[in-house]
């Protein structure tokens, strides 16, 4: 999983408020972890490859730039100035092709980072730095695996093309019988499939549920309707 953290800049943290970011990349393991950070901002990118030293490779910290004299403040009054840099944030972030994008904020109490993913904010407070970042990790996972099932699905054509299966059945005896009924199954995930027998039954339910059973004699005249 590729996780992109959104850093700001931000005067009131303190270095200390870097330690459960420092945490998530520790501990990441299989994970690509990327901070990004505006780099006009010199003395927060210091901070921060100073932080990150030995923990992160310094090649996974990258650096997009504001347009002089509307670089990005939350602090400032929304206008055109900050949309700007906000759109060019955003086409970076996307050029990164993350599965993961966590924004931070600043919480109202101690100046203390708060991390802002898809599954709503991630708790950084606490005296197990490691221990919090391995379960915001596991969270992470899971939310991950879940939104790639769903993104999954929906890319599945609306309508699955028309496949006919030619074989031997059980309860034919033939090597390729059973290996086909099970072979059906699966090909059922992606196709609208007519199973083509020369035979008088089909004995296994599944096939008959979930199939049309066509005679040989049948499909010559109908060949044309499959994909």
């Amino acid at each position: 999983m590729n996780i992109v953290i959104a850093l700001k800049e931000f005067p009131a943290v303190i270095d200390s408020s870097f330690g459960f970011v420092a945490a998530l990349c520790r501990n990441r393991g299989k994970h690509e972890v990327i901070l990004t950070l505006d780099g006009r901002y010199a003395r927060t990118v210091d901070r921060v490859r100073s932080a990150f030293e030995g923990i992160l490779p310094q090649e996974n910290i990258r650096l997009w730039y504001s347009p002089a004299d509307i670089a990005f403040d939350s602090r400032s009054p929304a206008g055109w100035q900050q949309k700007v840099g906000q759109l060019i944030q955003d086409g970076f972030l996307k050029s990164l092709s993350p599965d993961v994008v966590l924004d931070t904020d600043v919480a109202e109490l101690g100046g203390i980072i708060a991390l802002i993913g898809p599954i709503g904010p991630i708790p950084t407070i606490g005296n197990d730095f490691d221990e919090l970042a391995r379960q915001a990790l596991g969270a992470l996972d899971m939310w991950h695996e879940q939104h790639a099932a769903a993104v999954s699905c929906s890319q599945m054509p609306s309508r699955r093309p028309r496949l006919a299966y030619l074989s031997p059945l059980p309860p034919e005896h033939s090597g390729i019988s059973d290996y086909s009924t099970e072979l059906l199954q699966e090909l059922s995930r992606y196709y609208e499939i007519d199973v083509v027998v020369e035979q008088k039954t089909v004995a296994d339910q599944w096939v008959r549920k979930n199939c049309a059973i066509r005679t040989v004699a049948w499909f010559r005249n109908h060949a044309g309707r499959y994909d």
